[in-house]
């Protein structure tokens, strides 16, 4: 489809403008911003703009002429709804007014290629972003999927609930085994998993000075998530979301 041709007057006013960046190009650009917002839902159906108007008055049947060259090229767009084809050019330090004969037209004729290249250069960058992700989503939940139940609940209460010492994390995880309809498993295997976890890098693990055990453990021994589960448990929150 041949790009929509702009109105000569309306051609030669961006092209005036552009130069002379008057009240008339301040207005086209209000003009503008009142019908994205109009579009958004915000502002009012109509836009009132205050500019001063050439008065003619013949001296001899004392007859007058208003004339506003911003409302005569205004007219001249058919249908009325191309007005959204006047366009600011998104460029920095640029933002000259130009009209855009192709509907997907976004930037000025001097911008339009470098406009173009730097969008694909975005897509792009979105594009490898987004398979990124699904990369690591899918890494998240190949990872989980390999680990226990048991281990899966010590990692919900680190990090859903916050526990942080032994003797939380093997009652929370007690209880959400038991919600879930599985069997509770003894502190002795809670107690190999966190340490497991830990050795697997998910945990930091910090020995309390309390008494301990025959095996050398403390129920108030305290495990915090590393960076790398984090990352896992940010992974995994996303997808479910």
């Amino acid at each position: 489809m041949p790009p929509t041709p702009c109105p000569e007057r309306l051609r030669k006013l961006i092209n005036r403008v552009n130069k002379e960046a008057g009240d008339e190009a301040h207005v086209l650009r209000l003009i503008l911003q009142a019908i994205r917002k109009h579009k958004q839902g915000k502002g009012a159906a109509t836009y009132v703009v205050d500019l001063p108007s050439k008065i003619t008055i013949n001296l001899t049947n004392y007859t007058s002429h208003i004339r506003n060259e911003l409302a005569l090229a205004l007219e001249d767009i058919d249908p009325p709804d191309l007005i959204e084809r006047i366009r600011e050019c998104p460029v920095t330090d640029c933002n000259s007014l130009f009209w855009a004969g192709r509907v997907d037209k976004e930037a000025c004729d001097k911008h339009v290629d470098l406009w173009r290249k730097r969008n694909n250069r975005q897509d792009i960058k979105l594009r490898k972003n987004a398979a990124a992700t699904k990369r690591r989503e899918h890494e998240a939940t190949k990872t989980l999927e390999g680990m226990t139940k048991t281990a899966l609940s010590v990692i919900h209460v680190i990090m859903a609930k916050k526990a942080r010492s032994f003797r939380t994390i093997d009652i929370e995880s007690s209880h959400r085994l038991y919600d879930s309809g599985e069997v509770i498993r003894s502190t002795k295997v809670v107690r190999q998993t966190t340490h497991k976890l830990f050795k697997d890098g998910y945990l930091e693990y910090y020995e309390s000075a309390e008494r301990r055990d025959r095996h050398g453990f403390s129920n108030d021994d305290r495990y915090y998530p590393t960076q790398k589960l984090r990352a896992l448990w940010a992974e995994s929150q996303r997808k479910q979301s």
